[in-house]
């Protein structure tokens, strides 16, 4: 499940981004979902006007103790074939389990050494 929902948030096109942005809202719970929707405008309307595509490479999933994993990878943008940046994203998903549906409570970016030290305390 971490993977698909990165995926849906970190590989698309101007094309389709509007729709995997909506399969991932489907995952948030209603009470979150209009700040979510409003960031997730934001970068619908700069992929849309840069014509930058995304994608996104997983390397790690560790799924944590407290209703939480974390999902390590690289995206790539280009815009007209041309590769704009490769960064390395470290992401935690706080979720939760409601009438059999999954649900994401929270995702957050994480600095290299905000995910490391989750790890560190996770192998403990």
């Amino acid at each position: 499940m971490g993977t698909h929902l990165t995926n849906l948030l970190y590989t698309y096109t101007p094309y389709n981004i509007t729709e995997r942005y909506q399969e991932f809202l489907a995952y948030v719970p209603a009470e979150n979902w209009v700040k979510v929707k409003s960031k997730l405008q934001q970068r619908i309307d700069q992929a849309g006007k840069l014509k930058v595509s995304e994608s996104f490479m997983p390397k790690a999933f560790t799924l944590l103790k407290d209703s939480a994993f974390l999902v390590a990878g690289t995206t790539i943008r280009w815009a007209s074939g041309q590769e704009l940046t490769s960064d390395e994203i470290h992401i935690r998903y706080t979720y939760s389990i409601t009438d059999g549906g999954f649900r994401v409570e929270e995702t957050r970016l994480l600095s290299p050494a905000e995910y490391n030290a989750l790890l560190r305390d996770h192998n403990k």
